[in-house]
């Protein structure tokens, strides 16, 4: 046997470890082991998770995320035995762990076996994905967004009578994350060309911005405060990139002194 303390073959009586016709340091190491095995093991499981049948815990699961966004069940099940007071279910006694795993495991096909039965909004039906993106795109556009934004997206969503696109059959949720890939590519099309028309003009809307600064009896510097109410003043509503652009022509054309004729 070799002896990871000298590291060469083990010496038995001869070692100043060998007792009893046996090595205490491996003895030592295997009860070290077992109890942290016994540690670990013997984590308190609460009351409430103990004593509840599985069909109950299953069915305060499914309330619990039903009562939230559906669409991130998987997280959800995590905090749900987080609030029952489990950090983790690893290390749970076995029947305990079986337990949980049981109701994961029925919730998990319950909420599979529900996308068959949900009603499938008749604006999902009657539509086509590029009529979906086209709407979705000038949805964003019109509350200020040339991308997807996560929040305003799900508004959307409700709106047609969708509360969660991952309860749809699986054809369904298909159609919609192919309109949503469709609605950004439209978005991002429409910002590029926004932000073009938009640098052609910024240097004949510094030239403006700077007279009008000064016709406001403003003598200082064009500041980005200067040139926000410049905008406000004539109604001209810019993305922040040309915004950045203007700033910065006007800033240096209100440093330059007025040239003598």
């Amino acid at each position: 046997m070799f002896c990871f303390a000298i590291r060469e073959e083990c010496k038995g009586q001869e070692c100043a470890a060998w007792k009893n016709e046996d090595c205490i340091l491996i003895r030592f190491m295997e009860k070290s082991i077992e109890d942290l095995e016994n540690k670990l093991y013997r984590i308190k499981v609460p009351e409430k998770v103990k004593n509840a049948t599985i069909e109950e815990l299953e069915t305060e699961l499914l309330e619990y995320i039903r009562s939230r966004n559906r669409d991130d069940a998987d997280d959800l099940i995590g905090s749900f035995w987080l609030s029952k007071g489990i950090i983790s279910k690893t290390f749970l006694p076995l029947d305990i762990y079986q337990k949980v795993d049981n109701v994961e495991d029925h919730v998990a096909q319950i909420l599979e076996d529900n996308k068959e039965e949900e009603v499938i909004p008749e604006y999902v039906k009657i539509n086509t994905a590029e009529d979906i993106a086209a709407e979705l795109s000038e949805y964003m556009k019109n509350i200020g967004y040339y991308r997807i934004d996560y929040n305003e997206e799900n508004e959307f969503w409700t709106s047609k009578g969708i509360s969660s696109i991952r309860s749809l059959p699986d054809d369904v949720g298909q159609k919609i994350e192919m309109a949503k890939k469709l609605a950004g590519n439209i978005l991002a099309e429409e910002r590029e060309d926004r932000l073009s028309k938009e640098r052609a003009d910024t240097r004949d809307l510094a030239d403006s911005c700077v007279t009008w600064a000064r016709s406001q009896g403003i003598t200082t510097v064009v500041t980005k405060q200067i040139v926000e109410s410049f905008l406000s003043e004539k109604d001209v509503d810019l993305l922040p990139e040309t915004k950045t652009i203007l700033y910065n022509l006007a800033n240096t054309k209100s440093k330059m002194k007025p040239s003598s004729s």
